[in-house]
């Protein structure tokens, strides 16, 4: 019997972990220094990821936003007006918008921006 031995070099795991660390806080440095509200929305329409001038405009903390459904952030009646915009985005398409509607504290807002599809 023969024996073939393929081996790859692979890095210590906390030294990944560490080089994930820097990328995200990196990432919040750059997002958090935009005058535009930046976020990450996952398939089930939830908050990944909010940057500072989305928590100043909304008026609640990142912890807030993590996890929460658009729905639960922007009210049932905007969340109807946009979600179509929404589902466009995540079969793959850019979607520039306008929108403007009134919040759970009962600001108007309006806004135009982007939904950009993440295909990773």
């Amino acid at each position: 019997m023969n024996l073939i031995e393929t081996v790859a070099p692979k890095t210590d795991p906390s030294r990944d972990q560490d080089k994930i660390m820097a990328a995200k806080n990196q990432l919040a440095i750059i997002t958090n220094a935009l005058p535009a509200f930046v976020a990450y929305l996952n398939s089930d329409r939830c908050y990944d990821f909010v940057n500072d001038t989305f928590t100043r405009i909304f008026g609640q903390t990142q912890d807030y936003f993590i996890g929460r459904h658009v729905a639960d952030v922007v009210g049932r009646t905007a969340y109807h007006r946009i979600e179509p915009l929404f589902e466009r985005a995540f079969r793959g398409e850019t979607v520039t918008v306008e929108v403007d509607f009134v919040d759970l504290r009962g600001h108007h807002r309006y806004f135009q921006g982007h939904y950009t599809p993440d295909f990773s």
